[in-house]
């Protein structure tokens, strides 16, 4: 029988079912190539929870107000964006640098878009 756990993200419920699992699939891309591969050889109940205590403590580091700070998946890429709404409803990936914590919304004169420069815009055509 496996315990359930929620994502150690601070602001995700995701409840968790795979015993030693830390982490959702969602934020598994927001940890470092080091921190994956630590997550992965930890063994003991003891290393998970400081994993755990770790990984938490690194996800709050990463957010700008109330707004989470994730990493492009594109290998070539890793930029820090923040997704913000714009007027309409829809969402934009702007860089976190040009984020302050009382954004709101996406303002094209402040926030610079991410997918008007990634370097991996071209393979996707």
């Amino acid at each position: 029988m496996s315990s359930q756990l929620n994502c150690c993200h601070p602001h995700c419920d995701t409840r968790l079912v795979k015993r030693g699992t830390i982490v959702c699939g969602r934020h598994w891309y927001q940890l470092t190539k080091e921190q994956r591969f630590r997550a992965l050889r930890a063994k003991t109940t003891e290393e998970v929870g400081a994993l755990k205590i770790e990984f938490a403590q690194y996800f709050q580091t990463r957010m700008i107000g109330s707004h989470e700070i994730v990493r492009c998946r594109e290998e070539t890429c890793k930029a820090d964006l923040v997704w913000l709404k714009t007027d309409y409803g829809s969402v934009r990936s702007v860089y976190a640098a040009t984020v302050s914590a009382t954004d709101t919304l996406y303002d094209s004169r402040k926030h610079r878009m991410h997918m008007r420069e990634c370097p991996a815009m071209e393979k996707h055509g």
